[in-house]
């Protein structure tokens, strides 16, 4: 049987959850809770030139939720036979990533800093770096 990987259409919009008064707006999440999975890696991105990308893999089980924190960015997702692409500039919103996504961030603002929960810590084995061999595995994996 064929193995059903995750498609750039499980790759989801969320609205965070906002706390706002006369003082500001708060955003917080709490793992397993507001997010799909257990939050175990907080990073994020900053110091970014418009004419460059970021990303540019796939995870093999890792998920991701990506938060524009400030400025702008778009997230494009192939799942080797679809493609989508997001826009983020709200930081009361993320994009959650399934795994054996492709995705790659590009267009940015020279303001833009974003911010990626993960769920798991770094593993560089957990990596597709080629295109060619994650379309592969995408296309002929079996259970």
């Amino acid at each position: 049987m064929k193995k059903d990987f995750p498609s750039v259409h499980d790759c989801k919009l969320m609205d965070l959850p906002v706390f706002d008064d006369m003082r500001g707006s708060l955003v917080a999440v709490e793992s397993g809770q507001d997010i799909p999975f257990e939050l175990k890696r907080i990073f994020y991105i900053s110091d970014l030139e418009n004419d460059k990308s970021r990303g540019g893999h796939a995870h093999k089980t890792l998920s991701e939720i990506i938060i524009c924190l400030s400025g702008s960015l778009r997230v494009n997702v192939k799942d080797g036979t679809n493609y989508k692409t997001f826009y983020l500039d709200n930081k009361k919103k993320g994009l959650f990533l399934p795994p054996m996504i492709w995705a790659s961030e590009t267009h940015f603002l020279p303001s833009t800093i974003y911010l990626v929960l993960a769920s798991d810590n770094f593993k560089p084995s957990d990596y597709y770096k080629d295109y060619n061999e994650f379309e592969y595995v995408r296309n002929s994996a079996w259970q």
